[in-house]
């Protein structure tokens, strides 16, 4: 959700750039007013906040699991926090949420390299149907 509310973002705040560059049409003020914010809006309400229940989701999974350090879980849950209750339009709340997925990325790519290369899965058998005769 959060890339497909920044794309739309971003599209919206071009559209009025793009239909005079590319169609010369006329430009309606009011509407070349709007567009920006309604961009703006998209990204800095809905995106974040989109943003903020995905942290919070996978911070609990990988709570649940034990998976990511402690200290991540507890970063994700106060980053979840600030980007749900913010109220302010500030580039900082866009940028919290890569920097949290690169560090979730990083963590995840240290404890992949920790797991031995002789480690395989068990087997199961494939459970056969019961045949109907």
């Amino acid at each position: 959700m959060f890339v497909t509310l920044f794309f739309a973002s971003g599209a919206t705040s071009s559209a009025t750039a793009a239909s005079v560059e590319f169609a010369d049409a006329q430009v309606n003020p009011d509407l070349a007013r709007q567009l920006p914010l309604y961009g703006n809006t998209l990204m800095f309400v809905f995106a974040v906040r989109m943003a903020a229940m995905f942290v919070f989701a996978t911070s609990n999974i990988a709570r649940a699991a034990g998976l990511l350090p402690r200290w991540f879980t507890l970063v994700g849950f106060v980053v979840g926090i600030f980007m749900l209750l913010s109220a302010s339009f500030s580039t900082l709340l866009v940028i919290a949420f890569p920097v949290w997925m690169l560090v979730l990325c990083v963590l995840l790519l240290v404890r992949a390299r920790q797991v031995p290369r002789t480690l395989t899965l068990p087997v199961e058998p494939i459970l056969q149907a019961p045949s109907s005769s």
